[in-house]
């Protein structure tokens, strides 16, 4: 058994692919084994995403959003490796059985080798869907955002921008939420000439248009940078979105942001649990709401032994839960590190998370289980060719009842790192 210092990134599959992400020292001990850990599970079983036919033999793809109207019925986005470079793509799942995916239709702007991924989904009914990410045009990055309608996938267009944005903007979608097929908000990143600044962008009467810059805590240090990873609206014009900024210490801070009737009105710093370091670094990823101002978001911050998940709960319109995610049964915050990057809730006292278990040279899919606010964790399965030592993340999940969910992702087989479908 022998210690070892490394740096993970926090929303590991997605800074994979983009730049501008927060890092999170995590130190633990490593250990021999290349077996599942303690805490695997069965209630979940996992698939190879199906590819395009442009697709490298020695897959490299991930799937990093899914959204799912009714069971057997689901969206999931990402990109792939294909012979022009990276490439957005679609996975249709209709009653039960995934479809042939479906290449993403770019901007006429889009560069030759566009570096696309998609990032988030939402559907608002079967065929009605919106998702969000990121394309290279022929001077700067792009959000890209790609509209569903009655089954059919139109061309890609540009997000707008806030004024102050730069030519040459390296902008990216991250988190999209839709209360009707007309109304919805995206949020991400963009650039203006100062640093990489939070973005909000909003869909109202079928219109992409408001585009803002967010509001940062009262503690942000100037002209650093911040984004925004989800979003979760209870109707038009209510919304909390979250994400990360950093602070005057400097360290990387967890921020939350509410929109109340149609008026981005706050931005304050998550709470964080007790053992939480001095200055740590920390950002939160997914959120889902209710109304009545109770949410659940998770992410991730630094704890004693390094970075470990975390679960915020706002209760009543205020944000006064806040808990390290369990470990999977048998496992030890000193052996290992955890990070969660989506949560899917069927009702408030209902939700499941998922992200990444850290357990030395290897990474596991881990999903998070809370009931009226009682949460435990376990390893999710790989497909029966995951190579040893092991990769894989689960970096999105939706759930259509308390006991089906579908999540996504990515993990490493003996030919290349194929996209990961997991379902319960």
């Amino acid at each position: 058994m022998t210690n070892r210092t490394f740096f993970e990134p926090t929303r590991i599959a997605r800074a994979r692919r983009r730049t501008g992400f927060l890092s999170v020292l995590a130190t633990v001990t490593l250990t021999a084994s290349l077996a599942m850990p303690a805490g695997a599970t069965t209630a979940y079983t996992s698939l190879v995403a199906p590819l395009p036919s442009n697709s490298f033999a020695h897959p490299q793809a991930n799937l990093l959003g899914v959204s799912c109207p009714s069971t057997g019925n689901c969206v999931a986005v990402g990109r792939y490796q294909s012979t022009s470079g990276p490439t957005g793509v679609i996975e249709t799942e209709r009653h039960g059985a995934w479809l042939a995916p479906i290449v993403v239709h770019l901007p006429a702007d889009a560069a030759a080798s566009p570096n696309t991924a998609l990032n988030a989904v939402k559907c608002v009914s079967i065929g009605n869907c919106v998702a969000v990410g990121q394309y290279k045009a022929t001077n700067s990055y792009e959000g890209l955002i790609v509209t569903e309608t009655g089954g059919v996938w139109g061309t890609g267009v540009k997000a707008p921008l806030p004024a102050d944005a730069v030519t040459s903007t390296v902008t990216s979608l991250y988190g999209i939420d839709c209360v009707s097929t007309t109304t919805c908000v995206a949020v991400g990143q963009y650039q203006n000439a100062i640093r990489d600044q939070a973005l909000i962008i909003r869909k109202s009467g079928g219109v992409w248009g408001g585009a803002l810059r967010a509001q940062l805590p009262k503690y942000a240090k100037p002209n650093f940078i911040t984004q925004l990873d989800g979003v979760s609206c209870t109707s038009a014009g209510n919304c909390v979105a979250v994400g990360q900024f950093v602070d005057t210490s400097p360290a990387r801070r967890a921020m939350i942001d509410t929109e109340v009737n149609g008026t981005w009105t706050s931005s304050v710093v998550a709470p964080l649990p007790t053992n939480a370091d001095r200055n740590p670094w920390a950002g939160l990823f997914g959120i889902r709401c209710f109304s009545g101002g109770n949410c659940v978001a998770v992410g991730v911050y630094q704890g004693p032994y390094g970075g470990q998940g975390l679960i915020d709960t706002e209760t009543g319109g205020v944000w006064s839960s806040t808990r390290q995610a369990p470990l999977p049964a048998g496992q030890s915050v000193s052996t290992h590190a955890a990070q969660l990057l989506s949560v899917s809730c069927v009702s408030f006292g209902h939700c499941v998370a998922v992200g990444e278990d850290l357990a030395g040279v290897n990474d596991f899919g881990v999903a998070a289980t809370g009931t009226n606010g009682s949460w435990s964790s376990v390893v999710t399965p790989r497909p029966s060719d995951a190579s040893t030592p092991t990769y894989g993340i689960l970096n999105a999940i939706s759930c259509t009842t308390t006991t089906s969910c579908v999540g996504v992702g990515q993990y490493a087989s003996s030919t290349g790192q194929p996209a990961l479908i997991t379902t319960r």
